[in-house]
């Protein structure tokens, strides 16, 4: 029992060692271009990548001319992206609180953060680059290092965003922020949103299959 007791005393300590070192992250993240390096204790991890944006055009013409994927949406698809644009608000304040828990313990030396984000509607589009600055703004002065610009698409639906810079957190600080993130989450509204989606998509396949069989008969 005494060298049990040990032992499990020396991996509280390693653990609790562990989580308070810091975790620095250099790098580029976007959509051509990925060159991530990780420092933690005497460990260095690289991570490059990078696609080229003319094979990814040129691979988009190919899918286009093969009819895949088509750029109009089914009505339960436009459908099913409203609903969960509802929950959006109440997201990025679960973001945000995550955010300012991190951004309380983070180092930040830089941090660019561009990109266009573009939905269905443009409505929607504005609302979300609203909401997005809004939480921007809510979490000064912690956000001041970092540097924001998101540029709203009204004219096609998709996400492009790029971050360059260098942060360093401690790892168990990073560890955290997901479950605080989670905590906040409207959990009972996402699972509500979940199941009516569940439903709305065995209902349309339903119908789909009661056509299929009216055709054969």
């Amino acid at each position: 029992m005494v060298i049990l007791g040990i032992v499990v005393v020396i991996l509280v300590v390693l653990l609790a060692f562990a989580l308070s070192r810091w975790l620095t992250v250099t790098g580029e993240l976007g959509p051509e271009r990925r060159e991530v390096c990780v420092e933690y204790l005497v460990f260095t991890f690289r991570f490059p990548s990078e696609r080229g944006a003319k094979g990814k055009r040129s691979r988009d013409k190919s899918a286009d001319a093969d009819g895949e994927p088509s750029k109009k949406k089914s009505q339960a698809t436009r459908g099913s992206t409203v609903d969960w644009l509802k929950l959006a608000p109440e997201g990025l304040q679960a973001l945000q609180r995550g955010l300012i828990y991190l951004l309380r313990r983070v180092r930040i030396d830089n941090l660019r953060i561009a990109g266009t984000v573009g939905t269905e509607d443009p409505a929607d589009t504005g609302m979300l680059i609203g909401a997005i600055y809004a939480a921007y703004g809510a979490l000064q002065p912690w956000s001041r290092p970092i540097e924001l610009t998101i540029a709203p698409d009204f004219d096609e639906e998709g996400c492009a965003i790029s971050f360059r810079g260098r942060v360093s957190v401690r790892l168990g600080v990073l560890i955290g922020m997901p479950f605080v993130v989670l905590r906040h989450l409207p959990k009972r509204k996402i699972w509500r949103t979940w199941r009516k989606q569940r439903r709305k998509r065995h209902h349309h396949e339903s119908s789909r299959n009661a056509r299929g069989t009216e055709v054969g008969i």
